[in-house]
């Protein structure tokens, strides 16, 4: 009989210890999470990353704002040794480049950590293949006529070929009150059409003009950091260009440790997304 009860009061105290560790397991991946968010935004170093229009059809998700990056993706040459490293799904690191402003750019992929200085973030591959840096696909395929021009043939045959990498940021999105975040992704859409409608224009008039050297801009950043504070207009047509581009950008503030990220605001036309959406309920008010 007493022995019956010793293994009764092991088995309870054996689940009692099973549950208090799934307990103390529960807490501790959230609070991991949270230190290591904190770690970075504390230690680590500030970047921008510019951000490109969404599918139309993925809006309204929520409670957060979803973001796609200008930098998710990258054609480099052939190597058919690194071509074998890589998988879709797989842990990759991307690598970076920083200009003067913050902003990074994409310049390699790699499936091994790279040196200490290097700029990288880990990241998900989300398709790789390769190709050739011109369409060929026509003298590969059977249902299409053969082109009889025996030089485009040899051209395609000669061609080069790249890798084409897809990367998949797991900090993607942007939370902020629900309300607020269908207002922030359709104001986000609309900076960024006309951002995409004054490239058009750019490009339509230097193809018109190309032989006409563009006109030197001398503005400085914080020049023009200063006419965007002050709504100053009395710069050159080449400087206003050049703030019409910097005004109409969306980008995310974000700060990277071992490769790892924190996304930390949300920028349009050089103000914070809460500040910028402020800024548009007043005018819309006063109107």
């Amino acid at each position: 009989m007493f022995n019956k009860i010793q293994q009764i009061l092991a088995y309870k105290n054996s689940l009692w210890f099973f549950f208090a560790f799934m307990v103390v397991a529960q807490l501790f991946v959230p609070a991991s999470i949270v230190y290591e968010q904190e770690d970075i935004i504390a230690t680590g170093t500030s970047y921008k990353m510019l951000v490109k229009p969404i599918d139309p059809h993925d809006l309204l998700r929520g409670k957060y704002v979803y973001l796609r990056f200008k930098e998710d993706d990258l054609l480099i040459d052939f190597e058919a040794q690194k071509a074998k490293e890589f998988h879709r799904g797989q842990d990759v690191f991307a690598i970076f480049s920083a200009d003067n402003e913050g902003f990074l750019h994409l310049i390699d992929v790699s499936s091994k950590r790279p040196k200490q200085g290097q700029i990288y973030i880990k990241t998900e591959l989300d398709w790789v293949g390769s190709g050739t840096k011109i369409r060929c696909e026509y003298v590969n395929n059977p249902k299409t006529p053969k082109p009889t021009d025996a030089k485009v043939l040899q051209e395609c045959q000669k061609a080069p070929k790249y890798l084409s990498f897809d990367l998949n940021y797991n900090f993607n999105r942007f939370y902020m009150n629900e309300f607020k975040a269908q207002l922030a992704e359709e104001t986000i859409a609309t900076v960024l059409a006309e951002e995409e409608a004054f490239i058009s224009e750019e490009d339509e008039v230097a193809a018109t003009i190309s032989a006409i050297p563009p006109e030197p801009s001398a503005i400085s950043e914080k020049l023009l950091e200063e006419t965007i504070a002050n709504n100053n207009l009395n710069l050159t047509p080449a400087e206003q260009k050049k703030l019409q581009r910097k005004k109409s950008r969306v980008y995310a503030h974000i700060k990277t440790k071992n490769g790892k990220v924190s996304l930390i605001d949300l920028y349009i036309n050089e103000k914070p997304i809460r500040n910028y959406l402020k800024s548009l309920e007043k005018n819309n008010s006063n109107m």
